[in-house]
C-alpha cells in the first residue's frame, strides 16, 4: 500500500512539472526537478524532463551532462541504455536541434 501511495504522488508530480514546463515556467522547476532525479536516479520521465527544462532555459551543456550522468547509471547499475525517448531527446541536443521538446506521446506515459 505504501509503494502504491508513493507511486501515485511521484507520478503526480510529474505531471504538475510537466504542466509547469509546457505553460513556461522551465526555469523556475530545474532546482525541483535536479532534486528528484538524485532522489529518484532511475526514473527515466524526471530525468528526461530535466533535460528538457535545461535546455528551454538555454542551458544545452547541463541537459547533455545529465544525460551522460543517467546513462552512466543505467549501463552500470541496469546494465541497459536509456529509453529510446531519452536517446532521442539526445541525439536532438547534441545536433542543436530547437525540436528538442518532449513529444506529446512521452507525457502521456
Amino acid at each position: 500500500m505504501a509503494l502504491r501511495l508513493e507511486e501515485s504522488r511521484v507520478t503526480a508530480l510529474e505531471r504538475r512539472l510537466e504542466l509547469e514546463i509546457r505553460l513556461g515556467g522551465h526555469s523556475e522547476v530545474i532546482s525541483e526537478l535536479r532534486q528528484l532525479a538524485a532522489e529518484y536516479p532511475l526514473r527515466e520521465r524526471i530525468h528526461y524532463q530535466l533535460m528538457v527544462a535545461l535546455s528551454l532555459a538555454g542551458r544545452r551543456g547541463d541537459a547533455l551532462q545529465t544525460f551522460r550522468e543517467l546513462r552512466g547509471t543505467f549501463v552500470s547499475e541496469l546494465g541497459v541504455e536509456p529509453s529510446p525517448d531519452l536517446q532521442r531527446l539526445h541525439q536532438s541536443l547534441l545536433s542543436a536541434d530547437r525540436s528538442a521538446v518532449p513529444s506529446p506521446e512521452f507525457w502521456e506515459r
